[in-house]
């Protein structure tokens, strides 16, 4: 069994994305937001991030967090960053109290959290 490098875990454990993510299917990233917006939306999350404890998602929610931002138009991936809300993925991923700015994955509040819930904003149908 391998190791991450950027992470260091067991690569079975490891939610790190890839450094050789493949680009081809993924538009040119979007400019990010001035420094001032990314100031502000770091600071509103870091505040909602306390309020819920600092809660973090399970491992597999913010695995599927992070395939979903990789297949976004604002993903960029050479610094792991998103370029609408300018905040860096590892974290904002991991973090339960946080959303996309795109509606493509929900937050997970504590009071929220189901082992079960797949992390994604589609409901299950059934």
């Amino acid at each position: 069994m391998g190791f991450c490098s950027a992470c260091s875990s067991p690569s079975a454990e490891c939610v790190c994305i890839p450094r050789n993510i493949k680009t081809e299917n993924i538009n040119t990233p979007q400019k990010e937001p001035p420094t001032r917006d990314k100031i502000v939306s770091f600071s509103i999350s870091l505040l909602k991030h306390a309020k819920n404890l600092f809660e973090n998602v399970p491992d597999p929610i913010q695995k599927n967090r992070l395939q979903i931002c990789q297949e976004c138009p604002f993903f960029n991936p050479e610094n792991l960053k998103c370029n609408k809300c300018g905040c860096f993925l590892m974290s904002k991923t991991s973090w339960a109290s946080e959303s996309c700015p795109e509606g493509k994955w929900s937050s997970q509040e504590r009071r929220k959290i189901n082992k079960n819930d797949c992390g994604c904003s589609k409901k299950d149908k059934n």
